[in-house]
């Protein structure tokens, strides 16, 4: 399936009524005609994509992930993986309606693995924090919104943009505007860029040893 797609509306938790409720109340249903909206156009960006996405890229792409799987340590798998994102970015970032300085997405969950992990922080020349036993492999937590900033976003870019996690490189809205990422209920309407099969290969290249572990990028890094 090319598009994530949450169906369900966001529901109302309190039954007061005050100002916040009712701007969520009009947000949820906006949000929700729009992504009915997308639905009736998902063909065309399929297709779209299609173009986008030359038999020459996908070559490329192909030529990466599998020097990725062949590489003998985490740093050089990091690499190649970061090559196949920006090869995918390529062909997808033209659709999407993400720009410089639209941050909703970094105010979300973001799971990696500890060796990816391990490389972004000697990129930063920082020090992990101890992820404990019961924060490992576990679903991603059910945190987003405002109140919820990524401790590397600074003044809503990334402050380390050319290190971000690859799952962040992947992720694309390909609606024509941002309005459902600034969709503040609880259902995922953003219809993302399905990374799922990169995701995937990333995994199962960097999954080099059994003491990996997958964890939340806060659980990580202050």
């Amino acid at each position: 399936m090319l598009i994530e797609s949450v169906n369900s509306m966001a529901s109302i938790r309190s039954t007061t009524y005050n100002y916040r409720t009712i701007i969520q109340c009009i947000s949820s249903m906006s949000a929700h005609t729009r992504f009915l909206e997308f639905q009736s156009r998902e063909a065309v960006v399929r297709a779209k994509l299609q173009r986008t996405f030359t038999p020459e890229l996908a070559q490329c792409l192909e030529l990466q992930i599998t020097k990725a799987h062949r590489s003998p340590d985490a740093t050089h798998t990091v690499h190649w993986l970061r090559k196949a994102a920006t090869t995918i970015g390529i062909a997808v970032a033209p659709l999407a309606a993400c720009k410089s300085a639209c941050s909703a997405c970094c105010h979300i969950p973001v799971m990696l693995l500890a060796s990816e992990a391990k490389v972004i922080a000697k990129e930063l020349g920082i020090t992990l924090k101890f992820v404990p036993p019961e924060k490992r492999n576990q679903p991603p937590p059910k945190f987003q919104g405002e109140d919820f900033a990524c401790p590397l976003l600074k003044e809503d870019k990334c402050s380390i943009y050319e290190s971000r996690p690859l799952v962040c490189r992947t992720l694309y809205n390909l609606d024509r505007d941002p309005l459902l990422c600034q969709h503040t209920g609880e259902s995922n309407l953003v219809p993302y860029f399905d990374a799922t099969q990169f995701n995937h290969h990333a995994i199962a290249a960097l999954h080099q040893n059994n003491d990996d572990f997958t964890a939340e990028l806060r659980d990580f890094i202050c």
